[in-house]
């Protein structure tokens, strides 16, 4: 039963946070980037959104974004490549431009953890498909860069 108060209430806490997350991670403050991806996780990935509510699966496939760059940072290569995939994936889900310069950046990341890892041809597969993003897209050398 959906009360467009909660709706809207939620909605903004979703957007909040996981913005916040992103921001601190820029600016290196991991663990606050970690706490506001934990206290915003249940509410983004345990209710039901609407199917109009597009920006929650662009959320969804940011909290995944952020989550791989704080699990990199802290060393888990493992968890890093899978928040990775995760967010790849959402990314190609919502579609979009802003989505598909995001899902370079995730697969330059996913590149370069499969490098570490010493899974070379996974790894040049990944870089390989966000250099064709950003050629195709034309981006500047920086944006859609990990």
């Amino acid at each position: 039963d959906w009360s467009s108060d909660v709706c809207s209430s939620d909605l903004l806490q979703v957007l909040s946070l996981v913005n916040r997350a992103h921001c601190r991670m820029e600016l290196g403050n991991v663990s606050g980037a970690e706490s506001d991806l934990d206290a915003v996780e249940e509410l983004l990935f345990g209710q039901q959104w609407l199917a109009i509510m597009q920006g929650i699966s662009f959320k969804q496939a940011d909290w995944w974004a952020v989550k791989a760059r704080v699990r990199n940072t802290y060393g888990d290569r493992h968890g890093a490549m899978e928040a990775c995939r995760q967010a790849i994936e959402g990314y190609h889900r919502v579609g979009g431009t802003w989505a598909t310069v995001r899902a370079a950046s995730m697969l330059g990341l996913l590149g370069s953890l499969l490098d570490e890892a010493g899974k070379e041809q996974e790894a040049r597969e990944a870089k390989a498909a966000a250099e064709r993003i950003r050629k195709e897209m034309r981006l500047p050398g920086w944006l859609g860069r990990e």
